[in-house]
């Protein structure tokens, strides 16, 4: 470990001391199964079918039921302006922060306990073993795994770059389809446990959760290694990417923390009185924690959060595109992005003729300051095209590869 990395850690680790969880005005209900961002609010499903709003950081939280009958809730993804929910009942869709629900079933047949999303596409994982996806914002859904897994759930899907990971909470654990879904196949060598609770990804490296610590992985799953030194070894029911940060919510180990460039996780917990932790959010303030209880915990990012160089945890307040530098590049380069508010973000590279070359970004990204590299190795030298999409923000820049 360098210096930095060192004076890193010990920042992180004292701020952690001093700083606590607080918990929030959330009502009373059962365990929070899932936590989102939307805009400036924050959004909460309870296992038993409640699903409540805050647009003031938890101080209040006010009942979004209108519209949707299920007798359980498992999941959330927001695109834009629509929020989808996954329950005992299927699907249903929002677009106007809950105040409303339709039920999206068309083709669906089973209750869905897991979302993700690629080039547009959104991918649901059942209870059944089954995924299904949608080009149409649920409208219409096409079984593209059936089976998958036998007498067990979907229960996470993650997305890296043209490939799709799902896990399950039964063997052979976690499955891979580079070809949109069409074909599957194993990706579980080196981890010991079927039990996959969570999928996250930071840049090009996939961390799924288990019922016996977290594994990591740096080649798309052909090789996993556990990553849980500093931690209780417990169940990992939620994994969340911030900044490169990861942090983790634990049955019974409550949160941690795995800093950027580090191996070992730190514990997080001063001030949380409930240790079960089911999910995880961030917003441009604070991090929250929803547990098993019922209750909802928020600590500000910037306690958690914490570099030599600030500046690149300054959340921005608009959308924006750099210029790559270098520029000319031979033959990586490096381009930066911001995003204010979490949302579905990708960013490809084309030619003049506005063919695709590569998708570096495609993925649910945190409001924050990212950069990613593109290497042209297999490219002629010529201008190329990069392009940045956010929601409803598009930008597009020209780079140079000069060989």
């Amino acid at each position: 470990m360098n210096f930095k990395s060192v004076l890193t850690f010990v920042l992180i680790y004292s701020v952690t001391l001093s700083a606590q969880w607080v918990k929030t005005n959330h009502p009373q209900s059962s365990m929070i199964r899932a936590l989102a961002y939307s805009g400036n609010n924050i959004i909460s499903g309870t296992f038993d079918g409640n699903m409540f709003i805050t647009t003031d950081n938890g101080n209040s939280w006010n009942s979004i039921n209108t519209g949707h009958t299920y007798s359980y809730f498992y999941s959330i993804l927001i695109n834009g302006q629509n929020i989808f929910i996954g329950t005992s009942n299927g699907v249903y869709l929002s677009s106007n922060n809950g105040s409303t629900w339709s039920l999206v079933n068309n083709g669906l047949l089973s209750s869905v306990s897991s979302f993700t999303m690629m080039n547009q596409k959104i991918y649901a994982g059942t209870g059944g073993g089954d995924i299904y996806a949608t080009t149409d914002n649920g409208f219409e859904w096409k079984v593209i795994a059936k089976g998958l897994v036998t007498y067990s759930s979907i229960t996470s899907l993650v997305t890296n770059g043209n490939n799709v990971f799902a896990g399950s909470d039964g063997p052979p654990g976690i499955y891979m389809s580079t070809d949109d879904g069409i074909t599957w196949n194993p990706k579980n060598n080196g981890i010991d446990l079927t039990y996959i609770f969570t999928l996250a990804r930071n840049e090009n490296n996939i961390y799924a959760g288990t019922s016996g610590g977290v594994f990591q992985t740096t080649n798309n799953g052909d090789q996993w290694n556990k990553i849980s030194e500093g931690m209780a070894i417990r169940i990992i029911n939620i994994l969340l990417e911030v900044n490169q940060n990861i942090f983790s919510g634990n049955d019974g180990g409550g949160v941690y923390l795995l800093p950027k460039g580090e191996q070992k996780w730190i514990a997080i917990n001063d001030g949380l009185n409930n240790l079960n932790i089911r999910s995880l959010v961030v917003n441009n303030d604070f991090i929250f924690a929803g547990a098993y209880d019922g209750t909802v915990w928020r600590r500000p990012r910037t306690e958690l959060i914490t570099s030599i160089d600030d500046s690149q945890y300054e959340l921005p307040t608009d959308f924006s595109l750099s210029q790559n530098y270098p520029n000319p590049f031979n033959p990586t380069t490096t381009i930066k992005y911001s995003i204010p508010n979490s949302q579905f973000v990708t960013l490809k590279v084309y030619d003049l003729l506005g063919r695709e070359i590569s998708t570096l970004v495609n993925e649910e990204k945190a409001p924050g300051n990212y950069e990613v590299k593109f290497d042209g190795s297999n490219l002629s030298s010529g201008v190329y095209l990069y392009r940045l999409q956010a929601g409803s923000f598009t930008q597009t820049k020209k780079f140079v590869l000069m060989k």
